[in-house]
């Protein structure tokens, strides 16, 4: 143990060097959101609108890394862990550990199903192989026969006859 607990020490090894993810932090969810935010609030999944999914599928990567912080800094400060679990110390941070971050794929999913449908992209007056108007979206059927090079699939509609010529 390093020192007692309340210490004026203590603040400052628990929050030394956070700053700038803090900065990072306040910049990068107000980005986030103002790019997700155009394809979001009309889909809904399990009962949470599309914009609730978003939140928790970014919020939860966040609170991953403040246990990560919390739990190590209080484990070497205090030795946290050790006084509450004894030598169970690591397989405890361990199993929580492990359910947060096996938690983001699942709440990407999510975002996912519940936003399906939002991805197509239109591409209109400007410069394309294809024509002015272009219009591309997930794809809903692919057959691929690899080295026999022999392809079947629908990955986009176009709104315009393809053609090579500007």
């Amino acid at each position: 143990m390093n020192g007692a607990r309340g210490s004026p020490s203590a603040a400052s090894f628990l929050f030394r060097g956070q700053a700038v993810h803090a900065l990072f932090l306040t910049v990068l969810l107000p980005v986030a959101w103002g790019l997700a935010a155009p394809a979001l609030g009309d889909g809904r999944w399990l009962g949470l609108a599309d914009t609730t999914w978003f939140w928790i599928a970014v919020g939860e990567p966040v609170v991953h890394q403040l246990y990560v912080w919390i739990a190590w800094r209080a484990q070497l400060r205090w030795e946290t862990f050790s006084g509450l679990f004894g030598r169970a110390d690591f397989a405890v941070y361990g199993v929580v550990f492990y359910v947060l971050l096996a938690l983001r794929p699942v709440l990407i999913a999510a975002i996912s199903a519940a936003d399906s449908g939002s991805l197509a992209v239109r591409f209109q007056g400007m410069f394309h192989p294809v024509g002015s108007d272009l219009t591309m979206a997930e794809a809903k059927r692919t057959r691929i026969n690899a080295f026999g090079i022999s392809y079947e699939g629908k990955t986009g509609l176009s709104k315009s006859p393809f053609s090579w010529a500007a």
